[in-house]
């Protein structure tokens, strides 16, 4: 890790002294047979000391279940490396295609340009976007709706896969094909809208993506890692899911979002737009189409914000949980319970994802909430309730 971020401290040794007392005697003394021994002293408990040992095996039974050719994590407690681990050919400057998690980082930048007033969230992309005239409908879908996955599109086009067309091409393709639904009636998980998004991006700035993204993301956080598209060459990179990125360099921007837009005296966002990122921009109830994470299903909260999924809220209706994991294994999460944010690098491989036989990153998630709660409060026989994962539960404790 880098830029601010304390390389290998947050893991207080815990030393306990124990005094023994020998007794020594000239001849061997018989055992008191029948007389009670004082009972053992309980182990005692340090707070902040935490027991990885868990997640250690967890992380080795996903190496070794699913043939990976590395994985890679770390854990951050408010700004404090508490866990950093790396199996295999993999470490935490490693740079993977990170699929949907690419999508956080697109909003972020996308987001900075509403800021500045470039773009508005509820002005039709078609302001920008001459092809979103195609019909009456189309025009009307908003920046917004683009963001939250609330446009009526499909998930996918061929054109996505034309890395040496220009991003504007590809957009105006996407513009003619038929919605699914309605703008605003069903949420829609895929990347065509975040494609227009970028498309209505480049138009109203007369800058590419890559250029967009790299000054106003990538360049300021210090991001060397970190590009969009074939090594940013391609001219169309995927915004949704084409990003390359390491590990450390993730961490890195979730720092700053966790922060509310700022990391070390340097501000990326306001903390009214990272707020405004993570309100409940889908409604509870909405139906949907195409894809939906399992732990999705049956959620009774507002399960998307603007690029970000919300994973958990508290009573009062706050996202304390949010995650943006990618199709190949990247997965990047905070949880503002506990002032975590953490990251969980690999590429499973083609099979695993042709066949969607992936493990379930969540587990860990919680796992790792447990293991910080048990460090905070003593060890307890069940895990605390709001570390559990939300599709029955839909609200955390209070936290």
């Amino acid at each position: 890790m880098k830029r601010g971020t304390v390389i290998g401290a947050g893991l207080a040794a815990a030393m306990l002294g124990v005094g023994v007392g020998l007794f020594l005697s000239e001849t061997p003394v018989a055992p008191n047979i029948g007389v009670t021994q004082p009972p053992k002293p309980r182990p005692v408990f340090v707070k902040g000391h935490y027991n990885f040992a868990p997640l250690d095996g967890a992380l080795d039974r996903m190496m070794s279940e699913n043939e990976l050719p590395g994985l890679s994590m770390v854990v951050l407690r408010n700004g404090e490396v508490i866990y950093d681990r790396s199996i295999g050919e993999v470490d935490g400057s490693t740079v993977f295609t990170i699929g949907s998690a690419s999508k956080w980082q697109s909003a972020v930048a996308i987001m900075s340009l509403v800021e500045e007033g470039v773009l508005n969230l509820d002005d039709p992309l078609s302001k920008h976007v001459p092809s979103m005239h195609a019909n009456k409908v189309k025009s009307t879908i908003t920046l917004r709706q683009a963001l939250s996955h609330q446009t009526g599109m499909t998930a996918k086009h061929a054109c996505l896969r034309e890395y040496t067309l220009p991003l504007s091409s590809c957009v105006d393709q996407i513009a003619v094909e038929p919605l699914v639904a309605l703008p605003g009636t069903k949420f829609g998980y895929g990347s065509l809208s975040f494609h227009v998004a970028a498309g209505a991006a480049e138009l109203a700035t007369g800058k590419s993506w890559r250029e967009i993204y790299q000054e106003r993301v990538a360049l300021p956080l210090g991001m060397d890692n970190t590009r969009f598209g074939r090594a940013g060459r391609s001219e169309n990179p995927g915004i949704a899911g084409n990003l390359n990125t390491s590990r450390d360099d993730y961490a890195h921007f979730l720092e700053m979002f966790r922060n509310y837009g700022e990391i070390d005296g340097l501000r990326i966002l306001s903390e009214e737009t990272v707020r405004m990122m993570e309100l409940d921009q889908v409604p509870a109830g909405l139906p949907t189409h195409g894809h939906v994470p399992d732990r999705h299903w049956g959620s009774k909260h507002s399960i998307y914000g603007l690029g970000v999924w919300r994973d958990l809220e508290d009573r009062r209706g706050r996202l304390v949980v949010s995650s943006s994991p990618g199709k190949f294994g990247f997965t990047p999460w905070i949880d503002r319970r506990l002032g975590v944010v953490a990251v969980l690098s690999t590429e499973y491989n083609a099979r695993t994802v042709e066949e969607d036989d992936k493990p379930d990153p969540f587990a860990v998630i919680y796992q790792i909430c447990n293991i910080i709660d048990q460090a905070d409060r003593g060890p307890v026989r069940q895990p605390n309730p709001r570390c559990l994962r939300g599709p029955q539960r839909g609200k955390a404790g209070p936290g």
